[in-house]
């Protein structure tokens, strides 16, 4: 017969050992099932701003506009928005493996539709104004475009890259709509305005990783939340 002794010492170290083990799995779980809930409100958030742009667009189709421009601009702003929250809901709720290839893929796509809604904020700034700035903001946009475009496909694909790129365009859009406030006496742009103004500062929850309701919200959801309402505002 062999009588195997095991010390009091190191069973108590083999059970603390195995209660810290269950500890750190317990918290893995739980940190696994909140970023699926944040990728669920990030995904929902991004879908709610698709269907957003896209009533706004089918609205604005309908709409008689004295400047075929600035309602061309208009169309393309929304229509952009609207394939960008669309692609960057599947990402966030059907393809969520950033190793994939499909996913890369999918947000390299997304990183240029964000391109094409500040280059839609740079030109609808310009419709506002006269021809000659309508031209060459139509070429600085462009050679802006393109270059974002080159670095989203060949250097990086961090968000931040395009929150910068396209509040380029929407701060302009804001300067364009003040500009038409103040000296052209145009009527409403106040709203728009806020509209506008409300849209610069969507992306600080983003940026500095802040939520109001940290249990329930994800930072990106609050972006979003804060967008759908700028958008409702310029729109309306």
């Amino acid at each position: 017969m062999c009588i195997v002794y095991r010390s009091p010492d190191r069973t108590a170290r083999f059970e603390t050992f195995s209660n810290k083990h269950n500890d750190l799995q317990r918290g893995a779980d739980h940190l696994s099932v909140q970023n699926n809930l944040f990728q669920l409100d990030t995904a929902l958030t991004d879908y709610l701003i698709c269907i957003e742009a896209v009533l706004f667009l089918a609205l604005l189709t309908r709409l008689q506009a004295n400047s075929p421009r600035f309602k061309l601009m208009g169309q393309l702003l929304f229509a952009t928005l609207a394939g960008a929250s669309l692609l960057g809901g599947i990402s966030h709720s059907f393809i969520t493996d950033p190793a994939t290839s499909s996913h890369r893929m999918l947000w390299h796509i997304t990183m240029l539709m964000i391109g094409g809604i500040g280059w839609s904020a740079w030109n609808l700034g310009a419709a506002l104004l006269n021809s000659r700035v309508q031209s060459a903001m139509m070429m600085l946009s462009t050679v802006a475009f393109l270059s974002y475009g080159y670095v989203v496909l060949f250097i990086s694909q961090r968000y931040l890259i395009a929150i910068g790129h396209y509040l380029l365009g929407v701060v302009f859009l804001l300067g364009a709509l003040e500009y038409t406030r103040r000296y052209a006496k145009q009527g409403g742009t106040t709203q728009a305005l806020s509209g506008v103004t409300l849209s610069v500062f969507a992306p600080i929850p983003h940026i500095f990783n802040l939520s109001p309701l940290p249990n329930l919200l994800s930072p990106n959801a609050i972006y979003h939340l804060i967008q759908a309402v700028a958008l409702m505002l310029i729109f309306v």
